[in-house]
């Protein structure tokens, strides 16, 4: 899950700087990261400029100034994971347009669209998008909602801009995030399997002319041609190999994981100790599942092994074009005294 830590508000003139973060650990080093940060200055500027965008999990109206989630009367939970979709289908955003003078229609207003796109196309998807006319004024508060719910597992984007009068694009802003829906995507059709054996067939055997003219239809079978004859394959007998684009990666640290193992007492009154290496499934949620030892110690520090994963190791699921999928890796655990 996620843990707030602190929240820091510092005043600083523009500039490139760079933020440090460390948390320090008992008896561990330090958790520590970097970003780099570039303030500019809006006062100096003529164009129109669009801050960078928060994603949250709520927005709403507060006058608590001493919550730390309070910014310009809103309370803004920002999503850390930036993963949508099931149990949570709500996208709320919140950015900040400057200078939007520079895009003002006679009327003394700006138009503003907001929308979401599949991975990094700028195309919006149906029904996730708005546009809007706005007032001119030196700082604009851009807050909405988009309900997610629909939309199928995958890597989307949520993209800003400030249109002029005819329509064209001054400045954007993007911000990728992630989709979990197992509901949207079972609720998909299928994809058509058309399978082409490699060998050589005389067109004219078997009727067909062009590649306009073939029409797939979703089968349970393969057919693939062997010799003379046609022979018919089962899908399942057909190995599928995914390419893995990102690899699943532990959420905090190994060593934050390590301090959960409980040394088993049957491993201490047979002095067994040393390192455990458990092979398991990362699944589309980012759990660790059907977890077995590849290199064992015995003494109980085996069962302590699998339990420390299974129960507490939480990944971001590996992604394959643009969907999570399962994906089996191996970890080692040291199993010893403190």
């Amino acid at each position: 899950g996620q843990v707030f830590l602190r929240q820091v508000r510092l005043t600083v003139v523009p500039g490139e700087y760079e933020l440090q973060i460390a948390m320090p650990l008992s008896d561990q080093d330090p958790v520590k990261a970097s970003r780099d940060v570039i303030i500019p200055d809006y006062s100096q500027q003529e164009s129109c400029a669009l801050s960078d965008i928060t994603l949250a999990s709520r927005i709403s109206p507060s006058e608590d100034r001493e919550d730390p989630f309070f910014k310009n009367r809103l309370h803004i939970r920002p999503n850390a994971s930036q993963l949508y979709g099931e149990g949570a289908a709500n996208l709320f955003y919140y950015a900040e347009a400057y200078n939007t003078a520079c895009a003002a229609s006679g009327t003394g207003e700006y138009n503003m669209l907001i929308y979401v796109s599949k991975g990094g196309k700028p195309m919006p998807i149906k029904g996730l998008e708005k546009r809007s006319k706005r007032a001119v004024r030196p700082t604009d508060v851009l807050v909405g909602r988009f309900d997610l719910s629909a939309l199928a597992s995958g890597i989307y984007s949520l993209r800003m801009e400030i249109l002029d009068k005819t329509n064209e694009s001054k400045v954007e802003q993007t911000r990728k995030f992630r989709v979990f829906n197992p509901a949207a995507d079972s609720a998909r059709p299928q994809p058509a399997i058309f399978y082409m054996n490699v060998d050589q067939v005389e067109q004219e055997s078997i009727g067909i002319r062009h590649a306009e003219d073939i029409t797939a239809y979703k089968s349970h079978t393969l057919i693939h041609r062997s010799d003379q004859s046609i022979r018919i394959r089962h899908a399942e007998d057909i190995a599928v190999f995914v390419f893995i684009r990102e690899r699943p990666e532990l959420i905090g640290s190994r060593r934050r994981l390590l301090r959960e193992v409980k040394y088993p007492e049957s491993a201490r009154n047979a002095g067994i100790e040393g390192q455990v290496v458990v092979q398991f499934t990362v699944d589309e949620e980012g759990n660790a599942r059907n977890a077995v030892i590849l290199e064992g110690l015995g003494g109980g520090c085996d069962e302590e092994a699998i339990r420390v994963i299974t129960e507490h190791a939480r990944f971001k699921p590996g992604i394959s074009g643009e969907i999570a999928v399962p994906v089996t890796m191996s970890m080692p655990i040291i199993c010893k005294p403190r």
